[in-house]
């Protein structure tokens, strides 16, 4: 057998030209590293394996519901970014990374600690981040010139609309590219693809809104997006009655619904909703988890509203701070297509629930306006400021 220094041409590795992309991290952190509690991590504020799962989304949510089926997606999905089993053909790398610092949750009713709820049993800790990040893409699947324009696409979607860490679509660790300005509703006419898929999110139909004004810093515009969401939710004379030092009782009909359903309630607070049965605001999220101040005297315990055979609906709602440019953020709502709670067999404790409406019970519903659709009514509400 004759030698050669020659490589056998099925094992030469033929990456492709790398892509590199600059990006900052434009609101506090939850997570975004490896260290305990929410705290930033001093050494590796931002991982590789956080970014690729976002990107995954994204590339879903863009290309992925492109393919004929869901299982051609989930097998070009394994192609391109790898499985536990085996590598994708494009490996991720963090050339440069941001100074990170630590912050404390703020309270309950403040926007960022309502956006944050549920984030407290890990110590209440979120990240700043300061100074810019690389991101490096390489590998064989970038040679091929079909790969390397759908992993651009999942950049471009990331890099607009999405972030690192926990609770990403309430805004928190959102991420903008550190290069030119950000046009969002250019990118997602340019985004849109041309298909869907069944139970798959994506930007197909997806509806962008920018609150009016603009905010000097992306935790500002964070800020006003989840307060919007907070008021369209609680704000008493919108969302529930006008009260002394304690807000008064709910415009929504969830509370007065599990007071029927437990069969009990304090003294004074006998249901009195019109609309029976239903939980609009499950089309914000599962679980949807229903506190009672006055559970001690006579109201229902908590209650977790969720779908019949799962624990859990991702938010279809994505708020976050947009960049537009230099020292310029916009606060912005995107209703992804995909999922909606009102397809859902929903229950609390055994009983069933229902999240949609005729347009005869949104009109007894106030924040609603009588908008059959509570995620529609949201966005309009969000596109006035909340006015």
């Amino acid at each position: 057998m004759r030698r050669t220094n020659e490589t056998p041409r099925k094992m030469i590795r033929r990456d492709g030209r790398p892509l590199k992309r600059r990006f900052e991290v434009i609101s506090p952190v939850h997570d975004g590293g490896v260290a305990a509690a929410g705290e930033a991590d001093p050494v590796t504020p931002v991982r590789t394996a956080a970014i690729r799962g976002q990107l995954r989304f994204w590339w879903r949510a863009t290309c992925g519901v492109e393919r004929e089926s869901v299982a051609d997606m989930l097998a070009a999905e394994t192609r391109i970014w790898g499985a536990a089993s085996s590598p994708g053909a494009v490996a991720l790398a963090i050339t440069e990374q941001p100074v990170a610092k630590t912050m404390e949750l703020p309270g309950i009713g403040e926007p960022l600690g309502y956006g944050g709820f549920g984030l407290r049993t890990s110590a209440g800790k979120l990240g700043m981040f300061e100074g810019e990040c690389q991101l490096v893409l390489s590998g064989p699947g970038l040679a091929d010139a079909g790969i390397r324009a759908e992993v651009e696409r999942a950049l471009d979607a990331w890099l607009t609309f999405g972030g690192i860490g926990g609770r990403t679509r309430r805004g928190f660790g959102a991420v903008a590219s550190a290069e030119g300005e950000c046009d969002p509703e250019e990118t997602l006419r340019r985004l849109r693809p041309g298909s869907t898929l069944p139970d798959t999110p994506s930007l197909s139909g997806a509806r962008l809104v920018l609150a009016p004004g603009r905010s000097s810093t992306g935790r500002a515009a964070q800020q006003k997006a989840l307060k919007l969401m907070m008021d369209f939710r609680q704000k008493p004379g919108l969302a529930r009655r006008e009260g002394g030092k304690r807000p008064g009782r709910s415009f929504w009909p969830e509370a007065d619904a599990i007071r029927r359903i437990a069969d009990n309630h304090k003294k004074g607070h006998e249901p009195e909703h019109p609309v029976h049965q239903k939980a609009p605001r499950a089309e914000f999220g599962l679980p949807l988890i229903i506190q009672f101040k006055d559970k001690d005297r006579g109201d229902p315990r908590q209650h977790e509203i969720k779908p019949k055979d799962s624990e859990r609906l991702a938010s279809p709602i994505l708020l976050r701070p947009i960049r537009i440019k230099k020292n310029s953020y916009r606060a912005a709502a995107l209703l992804l297509d995909g999922i909606r709670a009102r397809d859902l067999a929903l229950e609390t404790k055994g009983a069933g629930l229902e999240a949609g409406l005729t347009e005869a019970e949104a009109a007894q519903i106030r924040p609603l306006a009588g908008n059959a659709d509570p995620l529609d009514a949201f966005l309009d509400f969000f596109s006035r400021g909340g006015t």
